[in-house]
């Protein structure tokens, strides 16, 4: 949640099950901060039920290019400002952190 307050991202995805706290709790708290009630949000689940109403849902396993549409659809850039972007480029270097690769 404090990632998502600092960056103000163009969209959010979330999965129903997350360490911290569900998806579905993150959302409702978005929903109730007035700073990032309008941030879209994608739901990644394998029990579309358990989705909070009025999101956009991806039901896994993922299909990649359906959710890269489901993101350019819901972001304000523009198709040409995501074609530099690392996820939509696999050529582009990264442009947030990466995890470590375990030894």
């Amino acid at each position: 949640m404090e990632a998502v307050r600092r960056l103000h991202p163009d969209a959010v995805i979330l999965d129903i099950i997350m360490p911290v706290m569900s998806g579905t709790e993150m959302y409702a708290a978005m929903q109730g901060d007035p700073g990032l009630a309008q941030i879209p949000v994608i739901i990644s689940t394998s029990d579309p039920s358990r989705a909070p109403s009025g999101v956009l849902i991806m039901r896994k396993p993922i299909d990649v290019p359906r959710l890269l549409a489901a993101v350019k659809s819901v972001c304000k850039k523009t198709p040409a400002a995501l074609a530099g972007h690392s996820m939509f480029n696999p050529r582009a270097a990264p442009s947030w952190p990466t995890r470590r690769q375990r030894p």
